[in-house]
């Protein structure tokens, strides 16, 4: 019966690390992405797991590797789902979209409304504070870091081949 340990072990991980930060997301808004925090919240589901292993399963490093492994690989996966639907532009977009019942929405107005909203400056306020631009009165300008990045994501996405798009 080690599957079913393992299974189980997981499960509780998993579901602590998902209760934890929908309950903390809901409690603290914020337009941060907070991966750090994150992070965090997916060591915790990870430590749970392998307490619940240890509780219920047989001790073992066969066990406690299997678990490991696939909440990594969990947790992983959700961090980038989360990511890209949380922070994605074309969600954001699909879900203005939703909010006109099907009827047409004028191009010009839709990306006005996303240059003018507070996620919009809050990416360019976030880049402000990690050094990756400078903002000036009506400009904004890359920093040595922030034209780094730049360089070596726009030189990744030739390696990848259609270019890395956001």
């Amino acid at each position: 019966m080690v599957a079913g340990h393992v299974v189980a072990s997981v499960a509780a991980g998993v579901a602590a690390f998902l209760v934890l930060h929908v309950v903390i997301w809901r409690a603290l808004p914020s337009n941060s992405p907070r991966i750090l925090l994150l992070a965090l919240l997916a060591v915790v589901g990870v430590v749970i797991s392998l307490i619940v292993n240890l509780l219920v399963g047989e001790i073992n490093g066969f066990e406690l590797c299997a678990v490991l492994w696939i909440d990594i690989f969990a947790i992983i996966f959700y961090m980038f789902v989360y990511a890209g639907v949380a922070r994605s532009v074309s969600v954001t977009l699909l879900s203005r979209l939703l909010d006109c019942h099907n009827r047409p929405l004028d191009f010009h107005t839709l990306v006005e409304e996303y240059t003018s909203s507070s996620r919009f400056e809050d990416r360019i306020r976030l880049m402000e504070k990690n050094g990756l631009v400078r903002l000036g009165e009506d400009s904004v300008r890359l920093t040595w870091q922030g034209l780094a990045l730049a360089r070596g994501a726009k030189v990744l996405g030739q390696v990848l081949g259609d270019g890395l798009k956001g």
